[in-house]
């Protein structure tokens, strides 16, 4: 693994979320070696149904009890960005404290991923130690939320980034495009400024079967209102296929399951359970296994 102390090849930037080369300041230029992120599902039950959710087929799957195991793999690791994920991880706010206490002993920084619609369920102690909160949000109006969503809590959600804000906590909005918001992404710079949220980051639906169309030119058109509009505003764009390519090499994430797996929990990124991690070399087995699932999905 890296060891960012006597080979700082790869740095981490806090408060912007973004890691770099620290020889060409771009993590393009070279591959990555090591591990730079785990995701932890806490699980997968939610309190929405949105029409583009990934995990929906696993709801009902709960974390096995094994913070332990993560705090030995981080430390032994030395990864530096945790992001827990779900479901929806405010729904296991007891569980979910209790991870981000091994997460801040372990050192690495943590990053919750949520959709923001449970502000009651944020306790003291979670802002204390929760160093980024992303919140998804695929709409800037109610009505155009409740059509994707089924839900009507746009004004939760709304209620949950002004705590966080209020909070200084690091805050990101995630905007998942699909056909239903294609018009709306481009009222995003005066929403976002609207609510203080200065980082935003638009992805694709993924795997979604619709006809979804975003170009190139449609993210400088993006780019160009929101430094119009909101010129502090820090924005992360679809990845291309070079830059998906980096991301996956360094990222690994621990299912509900129990198993760790190269990026998404398809079986052909399966790597083996956090505690047979232990059993083996881990440095040698992760970085052999990762980049043979990379070359057999190119």
């Amino acid at each position: 693994m890296i060891d960012r102390e006597k080979d700082p090849f790869v740095t981490y930037d806090l408060d912007h979320d973004r890691f770099y080369s620290s020889k060409e300041n771009n993590e393009l230029q070279k591959p990555i070696s090591g591990l730079l992120t785990m995701c932890v599902h806490l699980g997968y039950n939610c309190n929405l149904h949105c029409m583009y959710c990934s995990s929906k087929d696993y709801e009902g799957t709960e974390s096995p009890f094994i913070l332990d195991d993560l705090e030995k793999f981080l430390l032994r690791n030395n990864i530096p960005r945790v992001v827990i994920s779900g479901g929806e991880p405010f729904l296991y706010s007891e569980k979910l404290v209790q991870y981000l206490r091994v997460i801040k002993k372990s050192g690495a920084y943590s990053f919750v991923s949520t959709n923001g619609t449970l502000p009651q369920n944020i306790s003291q102690e979670i802002l204390d130690l929760i160093d980024w909160v992303d919140i998804s949000l695929p709409a800037t109006t109610p009505q155009l939320y409740q059509e994707i969503r089924g839900s009507d809590h746009f004004y939760e959600a709304l209620s949950f980034i002004h705590r966080m804000v209020n909070a200084n906590k690091r805050v990101r909005i995630s905007y998942t495009l699909s056909s239903h918001n294609i018009a709306d992404v481009f009222e995003l710079p005066s929403f976002s400024k609207t609510i203080g949220v200065s980082n935003i980051r638009i992805s694709h639906t993924y795997g979604l079967k619709e006809g979804l169309i975003w170009t190139p030119e449609q993210s400088t058109i993006l780019k160009a209102r929101f430094s119009e509009i909101y010129p502090e505003a820090l924005i992360y764009t679809p990845l291309s296929a070079e830059e998906l390519d980096a991301y996956q090499r360094g990222y690994l994430l621990l299912a509900p399951d129990g198993f760790l797996y190269v990026f998404n929990t398809s079986y052909t990124n399966r790597l083996f359970s956090i505690k047979d991690a232990f059993l083996m070399e881990n440095e040698n087995r992760i970085k052999q296994k990762s980049q043979e699932n990379i070359n057999t999905d190119q």
